[in-house]
């Protein structure tokens, strides 16, 4: 990828409604350390930026569904002169992330509102800067232009629930998980539900409080982890699955499932499917391995597993919220592994 110098600038966002904190300068680019560098996108980028996408396709098209589209060094111009108005009024702040000079990744605060002083953070790494803890870097800093320099209120960051990186990401960078959005967003005509992290202005940076903890958060324990393990197997079992009051009892009202060929199912449709098969049904048993629950947020845990029946493997991801009648599974998806 060719390499190219910093960009420098400043960013006033100013409209007659805005509060005074919104009129500062920032100042621009920033450096986070390490060679990265957080740069205003302009025009010197749109090459880079085409390259980019181009080259990573396959690793960001599973979240993102823009990159499916024809991305040549034209289209990337005009979405990058898009993003890169800096002009007053502008509610988009979008930057390159960039390596010793090059191109290596994409971010911003978008949706910037001047009254309830809430944006959202998105952003994009190229597959050689994954795991290397270079998405964190960018949310934290960007937290840091959002409520030091603009003078933010709240900051929300959106993935997909099988998204776990992205996930973790939030989870380093001092978010709290709110709950999901049920078949929010669709990529390639697949529906995903969405986890929802939010920071106030007025939080401590989070860490995490222990395997399987997010935030150090104290009244989520490992019982409660083994105990929706346990809850996750049995509703894979004969047993459960031949029990329509059980079934019941574990699968909450709003309860979806999204098949591995994209099929959405309810809770009422799931129920009926199962109460149809036989009880003496000769079908493949589902073998369950690499279980694993994290904790999203006081009384929601995230499951991740390997289902094996009959030679058919998929990668499960389900959700449980606890009730006042115990836990109850709220969402469930599964994706074919090759």
């Amino acid at each position: 990828m060719p390499c190219r110098g910093g960009h420098a600038g400043s960013l006033t966002l100013m409209t007659p409604d805005e509060p005074p904190a919104l009129l500062r300068q920032v100042a621009l680019p920033r450096d986070l350390g390490d060679g990265l560098v957080l740069e205003p996108l302009g025009p010197e980028h749109a090459a880079d930026f085409a390259r980019l996408v181009e080259a990573n396709r396959e690793h960001l098209g599973r979240w993102m569904t823009w990159v499916w589209s024809p991305f040549g060094e034209e289209a990337a111009a005009a979405e990058v002169a898009r993003l890169s108005a800096w002009e007053e009024g502008a509610r988009t702040v979008a930057f390159a992330v960039v390596r010793d000079g090059c191109m290596v990744g994409f971010a911003q605060l978008f949706g910037i509102g001047c009254f309830h002083l809430g944006a959202e953070v998105s952003y994009w790494v190229g597959r050689a800067e994954a795991g290397r803890g270079v998405a964190t870097a960018v949310v934290r800093e960007l937290c840091r232009l959002g409520f030091d320099d603009l003078g933010l209120h709240r900051i929300e960051l959106r993935c997909a629930v099988e998204n776990v990186a992205s996930q973790r990401v939030a989870e380093k960078a001092g978010f709290q998980c709110e709950g999901v959005l049920r078949d929010a967003w669709r990529v390639r005509d697949v529906w995903q539900s969405l986890v929802v992290y939010s920071r106030l202005a007025g939080d401590a940076t989070r860490v995490r409080g222990g395997v399987g903890q997010v935030g150090g958060n104290p009244t989520m324990t490992a019982q409660d982890l083994n105990d929706v393990l346990e809850l996750e197997r049995e509703l894979q079992s004969p047993s459960a699955r031949g029990d329509a009051h059980r079934l019941a009892e574990l699968l909450s009202p709003e309860f979806v499932e999204i098949g591995a060929s994209g099929r959405r199912w309810d809770r009422a449709a799931i129920l009926g499917l199962l109460s149809q098969e036989p009880s003496d049904s000769d079908r493949p048993l589902i073998e369950m391995s690499n279980l694993e629950a994290r904790t999203l947020s006081p009384g929601l845990v995230q499951v991740f597993w390997d289902s094996d029946q009959g030679g058919r493997r998929a990668r499960r991801t389900s959700l449980w919220r606890s009730a006042p009648a115990g836990w109850q599974q709220v969402y469930h998806q599964g994706t074919l592994l090759p």
